[in-house]
């Protein structure tokens, strides 16, 4: 006799989803948000030039006044990059999803996490690229726990004094691969400088506590596939084996920022529309944003950190 078929029902209170945590990316920390209302515009830019000591300025009797000059400079931000992706729901996924399962939510979601992730990958290309970061070094022995090898704390100061030097503002912002993270939570360099607090344990708050004057510290954990269509998967992390140090302020005349994200005011949009023929409903994620380093002096790199 046989036995009683059962039709498996789909569980709506539980799903499983592989994505990157949003504090997983350093996009928001090392290019923070602008909102500007043109695609192309100018910013005021006052040169180092200004930074000139004067010959001399003691004046005596009726001798001239000795002149400072002053300057100004207008630079000028491309025109913003329009993003777009879409991606189309049929009518048949549509009668399959159950609720509270929502189509069109799961489809937009995934859209703006693509470009999320795209804007990481584009961050992290800039980021490695010495001839935008001009202030790197490696450290002369690569950071290793198990080891002990390298001096973590020395490299990052001097790192700090190279832009305290040049850009004449230390670092507010730290951030760092997770292989990088991996060696220093363990490396001995480090510990010794925490052993006598109450953890004794290097976690991130403590980490930063370690630097005056560094507000933020983000670890980059955001993977990718890196594998081409069709091939078995191959993750990887975006952001890799180095460090870096970096100062920004919050928008305001006369500030240093190392990077800005110009995001067209309103450019970032949903639209929908309905492919009678493919009887399929298209969604696209719509947005204007340009990443733009503005202070390369306000970065140091840290290259190749650990092995």
């Amino acid at each position: 006799m046989d036995g009683q078929i059962y039709i498996d029902q789909a569980l709506t209170s539980f799903s499983q989803q592989y994505r990157n945590d949003d504090d997983a990316y350093i996009q928001d920390l090392v290019a923070p948000e602008v909102l500007v209302d043109r695609k192309t515009g100018k910013y005021a830019y006052y040169p180092k030039s200004n930074l000139k000591a004067p010959v001399n300025s003691v004046r005596t009797g009726e001798g001239r006044t000795a002149r400072a000059n002053f300057q100004v400079q207008w630079k000028s931000y491309t025109e913003l990059n329009e993003h777009a992706l879409k991606d189309g729901i049929t009518k048949d996924q549509y009668e399959q999803y159950l609720d509270p399962l929502d189509p069109e939510q799961d489809t937009v979601t995934f859209l703006m996490d693509q470009l999320q992730l795209e804007r990481e990958i584009e961050l992290a290309a800039v980021l490695s690229n010495t001839a935008i970061i001009t202030q790197y070094a490696a450290p002369s022995v690569q950071w290793n726990a198990s080891t002990g090898a390298g001096t973590p704390f020395l490299d990052i100061e001097t790192g700090v004094n190279q832009m305290q030097t040049y850009g004449l503002k230390a670092p507010n912002t730290i951030v760092m691969g997770y292989p990088v993270w991996s060696q220093l939570k363990n490396h001995q360099d480090l510990l010794d400088r925490v052993k006598y607090s109450q953890l004794g344990v290097l976690t991130i708050e403590l980490f930063q506590s370690l630097f005056q004057g560094i507000t933020g510290v983000r670890i980059a954990r955001a993977a990718y596939d890196t594998a081409a269509e069709g091939l078995t998967a191959s993750n990887a992390y975006i952001v890799g084996k180095h460090l870096w140090l970096i100062y920004n302020e919050p928008p305001k005349l006369r500030s240093v920022n190392f990077m800005k994200t110009l995001r067209l005011r309103n450019g970032r949009y949903v639209d929908s529309w309905v492919n009678q023929d493919r009887k399929t409903t298209y969604f696209r994620v719509n947005d204007y944003y340009s990443q733009f380093v503005i202070g390369p002096e306000a970065a140091y790199m840290i290259q190749n950190a650990v092995a």
